[in-house]
């Protein structure tokens, strides 16, 4: 059980990369990307890397809200759909550098 729990410790540690997510109008990839800094209590870094076309590493910036897989651009903004009291919201974020 120890050598467990010290393997699920050193995962948690891990970075884990989100998918690249395409923004039309920007012409630019975001990728939002997370690793656990603390366990107790739980805290996250979450930070996002901006590429061009050509996935050139434009800029990353760290303290990124943390957005999941299923995030999408519409009209310059990354939208999170999320449940909010049974109902379908967004958060949205247009991102400037």
């Amino acid at each position: 059980m120890d050598q467990m729990k010290d393997a699920l410790l050193a995962k948690a540690k891990e970075i884990s990369f989100g998918p690249w997510v395409w923004d039309e109008s920007g012409q630019r990839y975001f990728r939002v990307s997370k690793f656990q800094s603390q366990f107790d209590p739980p805290k996250f870094e979450v930070f996002v890397t901006v590429a061009d076309a050509d996935f050139q590493v434009i800029v990353e910036e760290k303290d990124f809200p943390n957005f999941r897989s299923n995030a999408f651009f519409h009209n310059g903004y990354l939208h999170q759909p999320i449940n909010l009291n049974d109902e379908l919201h967004f958060v949205r974020v247009k991102p400037e550098f």
